[in-house]
Parts: structure tokens; C-alpha cells; sequence
């Protein structure tokens, strides 16, 4: 998609993705049009391109038999990819707040919309847009609230069960483990950890001092792992890649290749710093405004110009 105009059908219908796929990652920052233009890698779109955009948009997502949404009579872009992708990876943590009221609220679903309005806005507090998305969306938003519940009951109760298997019948994505750790432990409260398992996650080991790439067993051997230029060999048990100062990064790719093809994992990095929880070493959510009481790590390769916090007991 190098260009504006015109669209083939094929086109229009990766703009309905690429739609989509922006709303998911950069909701939260309110900037639609830079992002596009960074995404397809050209000059920013002209008033008249964004227009004949949203049109082509708009035709793509009817003829694929979904829902435009509206506001004040007029369409809403960046909502009607909202509806569809789902929570926004920037509105996860929030949502899992819900998802917790709503585990001690048994009528949660009873409540009127005004109630439900007040309800929203005691929960999200100055996430604007996650409240915006639960109020104007409350059906959408329910469901998803259920499949959460749904998937919390059926890990608690069955711990051999992993998120692949809940994945076929709820709406999961990697992602919100991936940078949201805190998703494990809302859906596995008493051992968060082994949802984490078959995935690569980075950690944090006190007593040595090191950040390693936690992955796990392989199967189908020989296979390797690729971290940036760090190359090893994957084993049949699970083991730890030692990075430390690869570890820097904003962002991880992380690719197994094993003889029948390659899967990859796209981490965040401890860029400028990171926070790991010391019970088990993984890594924190750096977004989060609140934390449980218990012991971190802030690890950075360099010296922090300055560092807000409240709350903790600290040790150099």
C-alpha cells in the first residue's frame, strides 16, 4: 500500500487490519494520522488523503459485515476499530481493574446505565478512553468482561490447563501478557507463573546480578534462539539466555527457528529502566501507577536524571 489512491480491494481490506492494528497498539496516545504515515513509512497524509482514507475504510469495513460506528452524526474512525480489535493494549491494566470489580459485584450486569456510567467512572479514573470504550460499548464490553471471568474460573479450577488452551474461547492476546504481567495474575491469582511457562519473559536475578531471557523447553529439535545478536540453542528443558546489557532495548524480538519454521515474540525491553518484582524475578509493567506491596528491583544501564516515586522503602 504505497499509495493513496486507488484502493484494490485487497488494499482496502489491509487497511481495515492496519486500522486496527493501530488502534490496538497507539490508542492512547491520540495521534492516529503520524502513526499511519509511520507505519506505511511515506510523508504525512493531506487533509484530502485522510478523508479519502477514512472513505475507503469505511466501504471496506461494510462490505466485510461489520459495524460503523457513529458520534454526532458523523463517522468515528478510530472508534469503529476500537469496537472491533478490542481492548486497547494501552487500556489493559485498566480494564483488568474492571474485570476484578466485577469478580466482587455479582449483579454487575443487572445495573442500569446510569449506575453503570458511575460505576465506570469510579473504576477508571483518568482513563478518559477506557471509560468512553465501557460506556459507549457496554455490550461489547460485557462480553469480554465474561470471557475474563470465564477464564479465570476454568485456570483456577483446572492448573494443568495454559492460556493456548483458553485462547480457542476467549478473546486473549499474547500481547497483554507480554507487557501487562499482571494479566497472570488476575487469571491464575495462587501460581501467576506457570501461565508464563511456555513463553519467553525476561528476569531479573538478584544474587548474580544478570538479566536473562527466560524460554522454555523445545521439542522438535535442533532449534535455535535469536535475541538481537545474541544466538543459542534451544534444549529440550527450560532455560535462561543470558542478556544483560542486551536487554536495553525499548523493544525484544525474540524468534525460535526450529526445522519446521520460526515463531516470534515481539517483548518489551528494559529501556531506559526496568522493574522486577523480586519473588520471582519477572519483569514489572513500567507503566503501572500502582504497585502490590512487595520488594522491586529498578535495574537501568546508566544513571537516572530523576526518579518519582511514593511509598517505598528504598535501598541504593
Amino acid at each position: 500500500m504505497a499509495h493513496v489512491a486507488p484502493w484494490t480491494r485487497r488494499e482496502s481490506h489491509c487497511l481495515a487490519v492496519l486500522y486496527g492494528g493501530l488502534a490496538f497498539y497507539e490508542y492512547q496516545d491520540r495521534a492516529l494520522w503520524p502513526q499511519f504515515a509511520t507505519a506505511l513509512q511515506r510523508q504525512p497524509f493531506l487533509p484530502n488523503e485522510q478523508t479519502q482514507i477514512n472513505a475507503t475504510f469505511s466501504a471496506a469495513v461494510s462490505r466485510l459485515g461489520l459495524r460503523v460506528k457513529r458520534r454526532e452524526g458523523s463517522a468515528d474512525w478510530v472508534g469503529t476499530a476500537i469496537y472491533h480489535i478490542g481492548i486497547p493494549l494501552s487500556l489493559w491494566e485498566g480494564f483488568l481493574d474492571v474485570c476484578e470489580w466485577a469478580l466482587w459485584q455479582p449483579d454487575w450486569e443487572a445495573l442500569d446505565d446510569a449506575d453503570w456510567r458511575g460505576a465506570m467512572s469510579g473504576r477508571t479514573g483518568g482513563l478518559t478512553r477506557l471509560k468512553t470504550f465501557l460506556c459507549e460499548n457496554r455490550e461489547a464490553a460485557r462480553v469480554k468482561i465474561q470471557e475474563m471471568l470465564g477464564a479465570r474460573k476454568v485456570l483456577t479450577e483446572d492448573e494443568s490447563l495454559t492460556i493456548d488452551d483458553v485462547k480457542q474461547v476467549c478473546f486473549l492476546r499474547s500481547e497483554y501478557f507480554d507487557y501487562v504481567p499482571e494479566t497472570a495474575d488476575f487469571l491464575r491469582p495462587a501460581n501467576p507463573a506457570s501461565l508464563l511457562e511456555h513463553s519467553p519473559r525476561l528476569v531479573w536475578d538478584e544474587q548474580r546480578w544478570r538479566l536473562s531471557l527466560h524460554v522454555p523447553g523445545v521439542a522438535a529439535l535442533p532449534a535455535s534462539w535469536r535475541i538481537a545478536t545474541v544466538l543459542q540453542q534451544a534444549a529440550l528443558t527450560p532455560h535462561e539466555i543470558l542478556l544483560n546489557s542486551a536487554a536495553f532495548n525499548p523493544a525484544l524480538k525474540v524468534r525460535l527457528e526450529e526445522p519446521n519454521g520460526a515463531q516470534e515474540w515481539d517483548l518489551p525491553g528494559s529501556e531506559p529502566w526496568g522493574l522486577f518484582d523480586l519473588s520471582d524475578g519477572r519483569a514489572v509493567n513500567s507503566k503501572r501507577e500502582q504497585l502490590p506491596v512487595r520488594a522491586y528491583d529498578l535495574i537501568s544501564q546508566g544513571p537516572l536524571a530523576s526518579v518519582q516515586r511514593e511509598g517505598f522503602d528504598e535501598q541504593e
